[in-house]
């Protein structure tokens, strides 16, 4: 089971992670795309063990602030198919912000 943490993050989550018998899997979010996780990165990021996304808003410790359009883009994305593994749902929640 991986869990999919964007950075950069808070020094606890890949702890909180593999106390819960998880791999974290770091995705990176470059400053150029405002340390958000874009649907592309994420896309690129899921594999067939993935099963939790941990997404902040604001985010921890920089601050950015996700919009409802990126994360709608994000939440659309699920379920994704592999041809080689089956298929892969990814669970999210999204909150009214």
């Amino acid at each position: 089971m991986q869990v999919l943490i964007p950075a950069p993050f808070w020094v606890s989550y890949p702890e909180m992670a593999k106390l819960a018998g998880a791999t974290p899997v770091i995705v990176d979010c470059p400053a150029d795309d405002g340390f958000l996780l874009t649907p592309a990165a994420l896309k690129a990021s899921l594999k067939p063990a993935s099963r939790l996304l941990i997404l902040c808003s604001p985010s921890n410790p920089t601050g950015s602030v996700y919009s409802r359009y990126v994360i709608r883009l994000n939440y659309e994305l699920k379920p994704l198919t592999y041809s080689q593994h089956g298929s892969c749902n990814l669970k999210s929640i999204l909150l009214d912000i």
